[in-house]
């Protein structure tokens, strides 16, 4: 193997590492709220819903001071015109939704896009959940942390007796890891 293409390959690998724990970690932050419940709500997009789902949008502006963000995948995103009567949006929104696939703004809250992917190498398997909208504040500070302690270490086996073929072994060791801070409010909708 070229030393070149080997060390990009283990760069690609680590860099995957690090945003599937990132996304694993903001995912389940809602969890870790006090009162649970209150944040995490799970429930059909449907008129049905639609006062709950206001509900969690307004606990969250109201908890933090700020105008809250819908975030999800363009699947869950989707889901929200079923939420009420579309007949009384404007000819602009139902544009959004022609060109978009989702509406621009629900009800004067922005709305954010999270990237869809495939798991590697399985195009059946998705790596971001299409049953799930992230409430988020729009203030909201970098509470995932990525912490990366000390220095990394390297070692190199080169002893001829070790190794009889020739090879080189390396051995490159780290210590990180990813941590959630939720002292800011945010909610959590599950389509179920």
């Amino acid at each position: 193997e070229d030393w070149t293409t080997l060390i990009g390959k283990i760069s690609i690998a680590f860099t995957r590492t690090i945003n599937t724990l990132l996304h694993d970690a903001v995912m389940s932050a809602g969890k870790t709220l006090p009162s649970p419940t209150q944040w995490n709500v799970t429930g059909q997009l449907q008129a049905a819903n639609h006062d709950d789902f206001i509900k969690l949008v307004s606990d969250v502006a109201t908890a933090t001071g700020t105008q809250p963000i819908i975030m999800g995948t363009k699947v869950a995103l989707a889901g929200l015109k079923n939420m009420g009567d579309v007949n009384y949006i404007s000819s602009e929104a139902k544009s959004d939704v022609y060109r978009t696939g989702r509406i621009g703004l629900f009800e004067g809250i922005e709305i954010a896009e999270i990237p869809q992917a495939f798991a590697p190498n399985d195009t059946s398997k998705y790596l971001v959940d299409d049953t799930k909208l992230l409430i988020m504040p729009g203030n909201i500070d970098q509470f995932v942390k990525l912490y990366y302690e000390g220095d990394s270490q390297i070692r190199e086996i080169t002893d001829r007796n070790a190794l009889m073929d020739g090879t080189h072994e390396y051995e490159l060791v780290m210590k990180f890891g990813v941590a959630v801070l939720t002292n800011t409010r945010f909610g959590t909708w599950t389509i179920g």
